[in-house]
């Protein structure tokens, strides 16, 4: 089996969901690929024929740099057209890893503004069944 950073992937999606007594479905698609032994790349696309809620499409791009030790940056872009507006979006976040355990912050940036916005941070734990 090749090492995981070797390896680029796809996935698909459909999904329909229900806000305000609206109901939306999308089609949502993304690919990952190792841009080299420590860099990687994401592009994602979606699209909602319904549009009610969910943004009549979107693209999303990101890279991310893995460092030794479990540690990880990301930055990508978001622009997403809904029926009567648009939104672009700026992300910035790091990851670290011990073992299952995972601590994460994320910053964005909304439409350009000069100042970044909210800051989220997580701490979670995996569970891997080889």
């Amino acid at each position: 089996m090749p090492p995981i950073a070797s390896v680029s992937a796809t996935r698909g999606e459909l999904r329909e969901t229900r806000r305000f007594n609206l109901t939306d479905r999308e089609v949502s698609g993304g690919y990952y690929h190792p841009l080299g032994a420590t860099w990687t790349a994401l592009l994602e696309a979606s699209m909602s024929p319904d549009r009610n809620v969910l943004p009549q499409h979107a693209l999303f791009g990101q890279v991310q740099k893995a460092f030794d030790g479990g540690s990880d940056i990301q930055a990508g872009v978001r622009h997403s057209r809904y029926s009567r507006a648009a939104t672009d979006l700026m992300t910035l976040a790091g990851e670290r890893y011990w073992g299952s355990y995972r601590a994460a912050t994320l910053r964005w940036l909304f439409g350009g503004k000069a100042k970044w916005g909210t800051m989220k941070r997580t701490a979670s734990w995996h569970q891997c069944n080889p």
